[in-house]
């Protein structure tokens, strides 16, 4: 948790009763807004918003659902959305640099957290829904 606030690390909006809908809507309102904001001065800029605008287009989707089964579904095409149009914007802000996003650490894990690293990796192994 953070701070008290209702809000879950994993950056998905709770608070106020559990299953709260108004608490819910409202926060997701809230990120749209945002993210609508961030969309005007980007596309001020001159860079490309598509993937953006989709994400947003979701958040209003997810703020108007009435069907809790769904939820889940569009915050995954959110985050997808989002992690797209962030990888395009890193892309154009750095050109073909040689600075490309790590894929993965180039250190060796020391030996007294390898056994706990692959269990993490195990565990997201078993909650991938490939």
């Amino acid at each position: 948790m953070n701070g008290g606030t209702g809000r879950i690390a994993s950056g998905t909006p709770t608070g106020g009763a559990p299953g709260d809908p108004r608490q819910f809507r409202a926060e997701v309102g809230a990120r749209r807004d945002a993210a609508e904001a961030l969309r005007r001065d980007l596309s001020r800029q001159g860079v490309d918003v598509t993937e953006l605008d989709h994400a947003i287009g979701q958040l209003q989707r997810l703020q108007e659902s009435t069907d809790p089964g769904r939820t889940e579904e569009l915050q995954a095409a959110i985050v997808s959305s989002l992690k797209n149009f962030e990888f395009n914007v890193w892309r154009k802000l750095n050109g073909d640099s040689g600075n490309r996003p790590a894929l993965g650490a180039a250190a060796q894990v020391p030996p007294e957290y390898r056994a706990m690293v692959e269990e993490y990796y195990r565990s997201l192994a078993r909650k991938s829904p490939r």
